[in-house]
C-alpha cells in the first residue's frame, strides 16, 4: 500500500496545478487554453511583459503573446508548435537547446515551416532564421530542414 501514497504525493500537485490553471483560464480574459494532440493542455497568456521584438514566447506548456497579436493565428500556431515540441521531448528540450545548435535549428525550422505558404519562399525564411538565431549552419542546411518540415506538415 505504500506505493499508493507515493503516487498520491506525486499526482496531487500536478492535478492541483491543472485545476487552478483551468479555473484561471475560465475566469480571465487574458488566458486561453488550447489542446495539443487534442488532450494535452497549453495555456496562452496575453501579456506585454515580453522582450522587445518578440510577438510571443513559449516556456514549457505556457505561451506568452503580446495582446496586439491576439488575433494573429501565425504567432499562436508557431508558439503552440514549441509547446508540442516540449511535450514530445518531455519538457527536456530546454537543456538540449543550451548544448546543441542543431536542436535550435530543428525546433525553429519546424515552427517556421508553418508560416511557409509556397515552396519558393523557403530561401527567404531560411535567411531570416539564420540571421535571427545566429545559427552556425549553412543556408542550404536550413533550407533543407525547412523543406523537410514543410512537406511533412502538408501531408
Amino acid at each position: 500500500m505504500k506505493y499508493l501514497r507515493v503516487r498520491k504525493i506525486f499526482y496531487l500537485p500536478v492535478i492541483t496545478f491543472f485545476m487552478v490553471a483551468y479555473i484561471i483560464a475560465g475566469l480571465s480574459d487574458s488566458v486561453e487554453v488550447h489542446h495539443i494532440y487534442k488532450v494535452l493542455p497549453a495555456f496562452i497568456v496575453y501579456t506585454d511583459h515580453l522582450y522587445d521584438g518578440n510577438a510571443g514566447e513559449a516556456k514549457g506548456l505556457l505561451v506568452f503573446i503580446k495582446p496586439e497579436f491576439r488575433e494573429c493565428n501565425e504567432t499562436r500556431e508557431h508558439e503552440l508548435m514549441h509547446v508540442k515540441q516540449s511535450y514530445r521531448y518531455l519538457f527536456q528540450n530546454w537543456w538540449l537547446l543550451l548544448i546543441s545548435d542543431d536542436m535550435l535549428m530543428k525546433m525553429e525550422t519546424e515552427a517556421y515551416a508553418l508560416h511557409i505558404s509556397d515552396k519558393d519562399n523557403i530561401p527567404m525564411w531560411a535567411t531570416m532564421i539564420k540571421e535571427e538565431y545566429d545559427l552556425h549552419h549553412s543556408q542550404e542546411q536550413i533550407e533543407k530542414q525547412l523543406l523537410l518540415y514543410w512537406t511533412e506538415q502538408r501531408s
